[in-house]
């Protein structure tokens, strides 16, 4: 039997390694929402999108300051 959801969910999570943050993030949220909250998956993909959350924030948060002279 062919299982179009299966294969795209596959292609999907063997790209994600390649993808920018922004690609990354689109990619997880379509999974989040094909996949059913009872879905083993469903967890892990919601815990990587948390992940990204608080990347952005740190990265947001991050500045350079230029050392004051000793």
């Amino acid at each position: 039997m062919f299982d179009a959801d299966q294969i795209l969910f596959e292609v999907a999570k063997e790209t994600l390694d390649h993808c920018s943050i922004t690609r990354r993030r689109l990619i997880l949220q379509a999974m989040c929402a094909k996949l059913s909250p009872t879905h083993p998956a469903h967890r892990n993909v919601e815990a990587q999108l948390a992940m990204l959350d608080g990347l952005e924030k740190l990265q947001a948060e991050l500045t350079f300051n230029k050392p004051e002279a000793v």
